[in-house]
């Protein structure tokens, strides 16, 4: 699934790649983030474009992080501001084997931490733009990773088992709206709830922190019975359980 999320955006091919902002191209590959204005990224996989005018021509595990930086391919390169990096591996060429392996490792630990340590959002491709601009506005702000946006079946069903592969140590909360503004199609929020509880369940071993789950539920106001909690709504959906509960909002 690939999302062009930004006015004039664009995204040409690949999966699981993301233009996030106004101008941002990207050109095939997959799991790739054109995060800025007019950023690009022309191909591989899992690279960032995390400022404007910076380019990533290819590769995988580059982040342009600085205002027309340019990475021009290969692996675990991190650029800042007005610099180039060419198609090598690492930032800068080292004549020592060891002394090249350990810039590497540290360029690519570099950029792991850059959105591993910032909590990550998981929704889906068909949220309204209350959700769906909001994150980009958080994004922009530096105050998330890039969002995952879980694509949905032919009858605008969320895809269940891309959600929970979506999910990560560092996923804070699960968006799935309850039921859709444009074709209507209510989404299994109680399932995407047992599979948040089940992530739960396994991060507790490790880890203290909880996904959350919302739901935006104000096309289901007034329609359908809305039961936080174990109870159905009128059309037999659960919209909340567990030790998890889907939280209602209003756009």
């Amino acid at each position: 699934m690939n999302n062009a999320n930004g006015s004039g955006s664009v995204v040409s091919g690949g999966s699981s790649n993301i233009a996030w902002a106004s101008g941002a191209v990207v050109a095939g590959g997959d799991n790739n983030t054109a995060a800025s204005n007019h950023s690009s990224v022309s191909g591989g996989d899992t690279n960032t474009a995390d400022a404007s005018f910076s380019v990533v021509a290819g590769g995988h595990f580059n982040l342009a992080g600085g205002t027309e930086s340019v990475i021009g391919g290969g692996a675990w390169n991190k650029v800042a501001a007005g610099t180039t990096a060419n198609s090598s591996s690492g930032v800068a060429a080292a004549d020592d084997a060891d002394a090249g392996a350990a810039d590497r490792t540290q360029q690519y630990q570099d950029q792991q931490h850059h959105h591993s340590q910032k909590p990550h959002i998981v929704t889906t491709s068909i949220e309204h733009p209350a959700i769906l601009q909001y994150l980009k506005a958080l994004h922009a702000r530096g105050e998330i990773a890039p969002p995952t946006l879980v694509a949905v079946n032919s009858a605008g069903v969320v895809d269940l088992q891309a959600l929970r592969a979506a999910l990560r140590p560092t996923t804070a909360l699960v968006s799935v709206m309850h039921s859709n503004n444009e074709i209507g199609t209510l989404q299994p929020v109680a399932d995407v709830v047992r599979l948040v509880n089940a992530h739960n369940a396994a991060r507790l071993r490790t880890d203290r922190r909880r996904t959350l789950v919302h739901t935006d539920a104000a096309q289901s106001c007034g329609k359908v019975i809305l039961v936080v909690g174990s109870g159905r709504s009128s059309s037999g959906r659960h919209v909340g359980g567990g030790s998890v509960h889907a939280l209602l909002s209003s756009q």
